[in-house]
């Protein structure tokens, strides 16, 4: 008899976004930065609703460079600045924690220096960015003028994505880094197949990056040297060899959640499942034809997808195959 399975911390819905970064952070073209924090933004925009994203990078224990500042869909030019000793930045720097608004009702985030709104910041949080000794070397920090919506889960997903991001941000890291990122949470590693579908959406994205890096390319080719041509294709080759190898790996691992989806679905759950496959209602539809509330159908709908391993709700039908009257019998 194998191991219990592991519950994850996280809802379905979030599981598939965090597995869905972890894809694009790995086939971030080398070094560049800009996109992995892009990445990061937007996984963290797609948990929460918040204004502003920004990442700090510690110069000395006095100096913070922010690289990368994102305010109401605006991207803002970089910064550099100096810090005092007893606001945020040294209080992150020393304590090497998770800072919430919760904690003090955001008094610590009116110390020292801000690079989002001045006003009007009713939620938030501030994670370490850990170099290769654990010590801090960075920031990570959202503010949001919506009070509540930094949840515990959001909390833990940016700590997540935060060691994610440094990964492959400082590949200096290692190894150990990587297998430390998946022994908490096995299920947010992209490359363990949860079923085919999760292997088509792998190809997507070496695609995606591919036509990326060959879009990238053609916009500047007429500037570059033969020789950094050269370069630059070479960067493509090893990208597609990567890729491949990824691919092929994944391609021999068994699909996990394929064998009978519909084993461990409660009755409600395999009607909520009929009413999306067979009439593809939204979640409101639903609640209003079974006269539950859509907070309750949106809990059902989550647990369908995890249990039947599939990341998004367009997948349920792919999952159950021809199955309309496979669920009719089996309500």
């Amino acid at each position: 008899m194998g191991e219990p399975k592991q519950q994850s911390r996280f809802s379905a819905e979030t599981i598939a976004l965090l597995r869905s970064a972890d894809r694009r952070i790995r086939l971030a073209p080398p070094g560049d930065l800009f996109e992995l924090y892009a990445i990061t933004r937007r996984a963290i925009e797609a948990l929460a609703n918040i204004d502003t994203f920004y990442i700090g990078m510690y110069r000395d224990e006095r100096t913070l460079v922010v690289p990368y500042r994102f305010h109401r869909g605006q991207l803002l030019r970089p910064e550099i600045s100096k810090f005092g000793r007893h606001g945020i930045s040294t209080w992150l720097l020393n304590s090497a924690k998770t800072y919430r608004f919760s904690d003090d009702g955001g008094r610590m985030l009116t110390v020292g220096v801000r690079f989002g709104a001045t006003e009007g910041v009713r939620d938030g949080a501030m994670l370490p960015l850990l170099g290769p000794n654990r010590e801090v070397v960075g920031m990570l920090s959202v503010e949001s003028s919506v009070a509540g919506v930094i949840t515990d889960e959001v909390v833990l997903a940016m700590e997540w994505l935060a060691k994610a991001l440094m990964t492959v941000a400082q590949p200096a890291t290692g190894n150990k880094a990587n297998v430390e990122l998946y022994r908490e949470h096995p299920e947010l590693q992209s490359s363990r197949v949860v079923n085919s579908l999760d292997l088509l959406h792998e190809a997507t994205l070496v695609f995606d990056s591919l036509q990326s890096s060959l879009h990238g390319l053609s916009k500047k080719i007429a500037r570059l040297s033969k020789a950094q041509i050269a370069e630059e294709l070479d960067n493509i080759r090893m990208l597609c060899l990567k890729s491949s190898s990824e691919l092929a790996s994944q391609a021999v691992q068994k699909p996990q959640d394929e064998a009978d989806p519909l084993a461990t679905l409660t009755s409600r759950e395999l009607e909520i499942a009929e009413l999306i496959v067979e009439e593809s209602l939204s979640n409101a539809a639903i609640a209003q034809r079974l006269l539950i509330s859509e907070k309750t159908v949106k809990i059902h709908v989550s647990n369908i997808l995890q249990k039947i391993g599939v990341s998004r709700r367009d997948g349920i039908a792919w999952a159950l195959g021809r199955g309309s009257a496979k669920l009719r019998d089996s309500v």
